[in-house]
């Protein structure tokens, strides 16, 4: 009767979930919140904690009609109530107007729920909830996981509202995933047999100087609680040299933020047209290096110049900051399938003789020594155009920029 059966309810008291626990009592009743995970969505969690507030009531009261009201207003306020007016008849206290109406409702839909048919509704025979159940103690790509299942990232964040962005929470022990029924033991499977599979690899950044963590959540245009979760060991200001994770994903991994509000217009779109178009698109972030220009990465990833321009809300696109992220919702099949289709679209059209400047995106087990010999260059030359040292470790995702002139 609050929540409408939604897990994203919201109401202006900051209530969340299908049961709407403000946030105290919810934590009271062993629901973790934070910025990874708020576990008042979770429609298992959630009501096992109703059942346990709503039993408590009881006890207290002994009576339905004042563990309701109280569930709705507060114990202390119904305790107040029936001070004031020396009676414990729910139907004789004088309580706030939503209150007063809380009851009613609540009997309301218990006859319709009882008699559906009386009063013009039908009755499936459905079973409420219909998923595998996963515990995940270590942090997994849900773009990954989607993918692996063959199922869009909009359904599986539907199936996981309890998870509020692109990955299960890190650091964080037994979080439940709700996966299509079927699918758990294939999870489990695919974990058992390499326990990386999914995992996030997320960016590392060096300190610079003057470097606080307030100015380099700006910077990376991540939220300060974020930033604080995943780096809990480091000071506000953090000694230059330092390397503070950033909770995205290494250059070109999937990372929307997956509550309702945050999720792109583009993929709202796509989730309405069906699953072959919600999996036709992927959201990446790309780190801009040096030299790069807009027109060349629209060209590059198959976009227009407008839309990254509106995506990243960019107000003079003429330029873009070396070091700075940005969004793309580009076509999946360039994530699949990056050096068969940077190679076909950015060489293939050159003059002869002429060197070209193309992108990789690395794959598992790349060094510079073999995409060097791929493209028929020099590690130094590698290094050169992409600022990189003589160390430099490649990670699967990162977009490097080749200069060759052969293919």
């Amino acid at each position: 009767i609050e929540s409408g059966f939604s897990p994203f309810a919201y109401s202006f008291a900051h209530a969340a979930g299908l049961w709407q626990f403000i946030e105290p009592t919810g934590k009271h009743y062993g629901l973790r919140i934070n910025y990874w995970l708020d576990e008042r969505r979770d429609p298992i969690k959630s009501t096992r904690a109703a059942i346990s507030y709503l039993k408590k009531l009881y006890n207290q009261f002994e009576n339905w009609y004042l563990a309701l009201a109280a569930y709705n207003c507060g114990e202390n306020n119904i305790q107040g109530a029936m001070t004031r007016s020396n009676t414990g008849d729910y139907w004789k206290l004088s309580l706030h107007r939503e209150t007063m109406g809380y009851v009613p409702q609540f009997i309301a839909a218990l006859m319709i729920a009882k008699s559906p048919s009386c009063f013009g509704f039908t009755s499936g025979s459905e079973e409420a909830f219909d998923l595998d159940t996963v515990s995940v103690s270590s942090c997994l790509d849900l773009n990954a996981v989607a993918d692996s299942l063959n199922i869009s990232i909009a359904e599986l964040h539907a199936m996981n509202p309890h998870i509020t962005h692109w990955c299960t929470p890190p650091q964080t022990d037994n979080v439940l995933l709700y996966l299509p029924a079927g699918s758990g033991d294939q999870l489990t499977a695919s974990l058992q047999e390499d326990s990386t599979a999914f995992a996030v690899n997320f960016y590392r950044y060096e300190v610079k100087h003057n470097d606080d963590l307030s100015s380099i959540a700006r910077r990376f245009k991540v939220s300060l609680p974020a930033l604080s979760a995943v780096n809990p060991a480091l000071a506000k200001r953090p000694r230059t040299g330092a390397v503070v994770v950033i909770p995205i994903p290494l250059n070109a991994s999937a990372s929307c933020e997956l509550t309702e509000k945050a999720l792109p217009e583009d993929f709202a779109a796509l989730a309405a047209a069906g699953p072959d178009h919600r999996r036709s698109v992927k959201s990446i972030r790309y780190r801009v290096r040096p030299g790069d220009k807009l027109s060349g990465l629209a060209e590059l990833f198959h976009v227009s110049a407008r839309d990254i321009c509106r995506w990243n809300k960019l107000k003079n696109p003429s330029r873009l900051t070396s070091g700075s992220i940005i969004v793309l919702h580009i076509p999946e099949s360039v994530g699949r399938s990056a050096k068969k289709s940077f190679r076909r679209n950015n060489i293939r059209h050159r003059e002869k003789g002429a060197a070209r400047l193309i992108y990789y995106r690395v794959k598992r087990g790349d060094t510079l020594s073999q995409i060097a010999s791929l493209f028929k260059t020099t590690v130094d030359s590698l290094q050169k155009i992409n600022n990189l040292p003589g160390l430099t470790k490649l990670l699967p995702g990162d977009i490097i920029k080749v200069l060759t002139e052969e293919l």
